[in-house]
């Protein structure tokens, strides 16, 4: 069994990935027999496609960032996951019931959900920025100054 250590954010981002392929299925149904979903108590199949796609851009983009950036610091690590997921997942109730876009309570939670992944999403930047410089600054450039 590989024992090689795995980035908590590479969990994740496959995991979202792995359930946005999933979402593949409902999606397919949504634009080749959408009648078949409206038994199914889904009335706006056009947000189907919105959480299939949401999750498998969102589970890639920390599937990168995981395996790009090892070591991020818990405090942001954790709620950019966490911020994907229920960025990507806040697609699925309104398939169900549209009207819950005008909830207080569903936009106060897609706010905050917002809120926590583009914060997280700067600190990563920031944390990358500042590995760069350090790494220039001590000559373990990216290899991009060659040859001047």
């Amino acid at each position: 069994m590989d024992r090689t250590p795995v980035n908590g954010l590479v969990v994740s981002g496959l995991a979202q990935v792995a359930l946005g392929a999933l979402a593949g299925f409902p999606y397919a149904v949504a634009t080749y027999k959408p009648g078949q979903l409206s038994t199914r108590r889904v009335r706006a199949p056009h947000r189907i496609r919105q959480l299939h796609l949401d999750l498998i851009i969102m589970g890639g983009l920390v599937t990168a960032t995981g395996a790009a950036m090892p070591r991020i610091p818990r405090v942001v690590a954790v709620p950019l996951a966490v911020g994907c997921w229920t960025n990507a997942l806040a697609f699925a109730p309104p398939a169900i019931t549209p009207s819950i876009e005008d909830s207080p309570a569903f936009r106060a939670l897609v706010t905050a959900s917002f809120l926590t992944t583009s914060t997280s999403w700067v600190a990563v930047a920031a944390i990358a920025l500042r590995r760069w410089r350090a790494a220039r600054s001590h000559g373990k450039g990216d290899g991009s100054r060659r040859g001047r």
